[in-house]
């Protein structure tokens, strides 16, 4: 099964790949669109529709009909109603910890799916309950981070089971990919 996924994102790609999908074509779209995502889902839903038409926009102009559908997934963290943006540095990171420590958090992943005749909008959300940290949690985490010089929670999503304390919803939408949603999807449109 072949699919072009409007992305770059390492971890999507592997999940991707582990279900069996060959990525066709990753284009990141991210540092284009990244002022829209955060200020609304409604915003970031257009965006990620968008973004699966211009890669749909790129086949046709090199009069290469797809035969392969194009995914586009981004994902925002809502806390108090208001999307985190992704941490700039160390001392970000470390107020998003204390600010969601012990607190509830969502992970709403948008995804467009965009092949011949059919176009899929969807979002699929996970709640996430966050245990309460201590000063050694969180700066064993910042110390990792800067290991990684990548400041956003989901790269510290390979340890999460350390933060979480309950899951409600897909556990793969929280790190990067709601795949049931996106395999459900998938079918309806009859790919499978």
């Amino acid at each position: 099964m072949k699919l072009i996924l409007a992305s770059s994102s390492f971890k999507k790609i592997y999940i991707l790949k582990q279900l069996g999908f060959k990525i066709h074509l990753n284009i990141s779209f991210n540092k284009i669109y990244e002022k829209s995502y955060q200020n609304s889902i409604k915003s970031g839903m257009k965006t990620v529709h968008k973004k699966s038409r211009i890669v749909m926009s790129y086949y046709c102009q090199r009069k290469t009909a797809t035969s392969f559908p194009i995914l586009s997934i981004k994902n925002l963290i809502l806390y108090d109603n208001k999307v985190i943006n992704v941490a700039k540095n160390k001392y970000d990171l470390l107020a998003t910890l204390i600010k969601i420590s012990g607190k509830s958090y969502q992970i709403i992943s948008l995804f467009s799916i965009v092949w011949i005749n059919f176009t899929i909008n969807k979002s699929s959300t996970t709640n996430i309950q966050f245990k309460s940290l201590n000063k050694e949690i969180i700066h064993y985490f910042i110390k990792y981070q800067m290991t990684n010089k990548n400041y956003s929670l989901y790269s510290i999503y390979e340890n999460i089971a350390l933060l979480i304390s309950n899951i409600k919803g897909s556990y793969s939408n929280v790190i990067g990919i709601p795949v049931k949603e996106i395999l459900e999807c998938l079918c309806n449109i009859g790919y499978f």
